[in-house]
C-alpha cells in the first residue's frame, strides 16, 4: 500500500463544483479509479487550498496513474492548463499549516 496526497488552489468560483464531482463520483468513474489501484480517496479543505490524498493498491503506479489520467481527461476531468490569474504560490500560513497536516497523516 502507498499513501498518495495533492495540495490543490482551485479558483473559489469552481471549488464547490470540483469538490461535489470529486466526492459524488459516477459509478463509471469510480470503477476505472477502483481498477487503477485508488482506494480511501479523502478530501480536505483548508482556507484556499485543498488536500486530497488516497491509497494506491496496485503493482505499477506510474502505469496505473497514466490510465487514470487518459480516463480523467477524456471526461474533462483534469485540468490541462494553468488559469493565469490563479497564483503559483498559496498563502504561506495555510499552506504551512496544511503541510504539518499533511507530515502527520503520512506519518501515521
Amino acid at each position: 500500500m502507498r499513501r498518495v496526497a495533492e495540495i490543490m488552489y482551485i479558483v473559489p468560483e469552481e471549488r464547490e463544483a470540483f469538490l461535489d464531482g470529486a466526492i459524488n463520483l459516477d459509478d463509471e468513474t469510480a470503477n476505472v479509479l477502483w481498477m487503477c489501484g485508488v482506494r480511501k480517496q479523502q478530501y480536505f479543505s483548508l482556507n484556499e487550498l485543498i488536500f486530497m490524498t488516497f491509497e494506491y493498491e496496485g503493482q505499477n503506479f506510474d502505469t496505473d496513474m497514466k490510465k487514470m489520467a487518459i480516463y480523467l481527461d477524456g471526461k474533462g476531468l483534469l485540468i490541462n492548463k494553468r488559469r493565469k490569474d490563479v497564483p503559483v504560490t498559496v498563502g504561506e500560513a495555510s499552506y504551512t499549516i496544511l503541510l504539518n497536516t499533511l507530515q502527520d497523516y503520512l506519518e501515521v
